[in-house]
């Protein structure tokens, strides 16, 4: 295999072990029972259980059961109205002791029935949606996999790769300047200086290979720092978009 294609199956191995690393819980989701208007309780409550479906399957073991939020909520008195403000979502997350929060009401005005969605964490800055009463699954699942990898982050995998391609171009550079040293020498008549005959030619020929095999890795290094950069680049934007 090429130091390219090296370069490249290590890159890929990094990305497998960040996709892996997703399937961690990084704090719990607590989901209010949801609230209607001009809808039914029973919508409501099915509308709510598609939603934690669709938690669990993004966010495993993080989403906290029904039953558990309902009780810290009996602990705490209904909330009477919905929160205005970052500070007052802070505040919300913070007393289910929860690091994101879901709530939901479902609509049965405005033509089409649908479920009006908010999400926030710790620091209270909401992600708002609106999906369809009926279905929506796909829409649920594109909204927590964006909110998890918001509370996730990037992690520190796209900059490693970054990292690397920094490196594997510094290293192509040094080759490529011993090539340009070697090139210069033959030219000068320095490379082998001194010799005659058959001992010059020989000379001339270890070097010309060595040229070739330094421009072969330095040329190798450059795609390799490219196509790391490239990776590195588009597995960052991906992972914050």
């Amino acid at each position: 295999m090429s130091r390219w294609g090296t370069a490249l199956a290590a890159a890929l191995a990094l990305w497998a072990v960040e996709g892996t690393a997703r399937g961690e819980c990084a704090g719990r989701v607590a989901i209010v029972p949801f609230d209607y208007l001009a809808s039914e309780a029973q919508v409501a409550r099915e509308a709510e259980q598609r939603v934690r479906d669709a938690a669990a399957r993004r966010l495993g073991a993080c989403v906290e059961s029904r039953e558990a939020t309902v009780k810290r909520l009996q602990r705490l008195g209904p909330f009477l109205s919905a929160c205005p403000d970052d500070a007052c979502r802070a505040s919300r997350a913070s007393a289910l002791e929860a690091a994101s929060v879901v709530e939901g009401i479902a609509l049965g005005v405005g033509g089409r029935p649908s479920l009006a969605l908010s999400l926030w964490g710790r620091d209270g800055k909401a992600v708002r949606a609106s999906v369809p009463l009926e279905g929506g699954e796909k829409e649920l699942d594109a909204l927590f996999e964006r909110w998890a990898r918001r509370e996730r982050g990037a992690g520190p995998w796209p900059y490693v790769s970054i990292g690397a391609a920094a490196g594997a171009v510094a290293v192509g550079a040094f080759f490529g300047a011993k090539v340009r040293q070697e090139q210069q020498a033959v030219s000068d008549g320095t490379a082998c200086a001194g010799m005659t005959s058959q001992a010059l030619s020989g000379c001339l020929d270890a070097r010309l290979a060595d040229g070739r095999r330094d421009a072969l890795a330095a040329n190798a290094l450059f795609g390799a720092g490219a196509a790391l950069a490239a990776g590195g680049t588009i597995w960052l934007v991906w992972e914050w978009r």
